[in-house]
């Protein structure tokens, strides 16, 4: 008389992956606005007599 005996061995492997991503965001904004006006004004007024 013979038995057969099955031994079945299951192996589970779970892997965690974890991806952390950092963005670093740098705006430099940069107005320069230069007016000038130069008015001029002359007046000559001769009179003769």
């Amino acid at each position: 008389m013979r038995s057969a005996i099955s031994l079945t061995s299951t192996t589970t492997t779970a892997t965690t992956t974890t991806t952390t991503t950092t963005t670093s965001t740098t705006t430099t904004t940069t107005t320069t606005t230069t007016t000038t006006t130069t008015t001029t004004t002359t007046a000559t007024t001769t009179t003769t007599t």
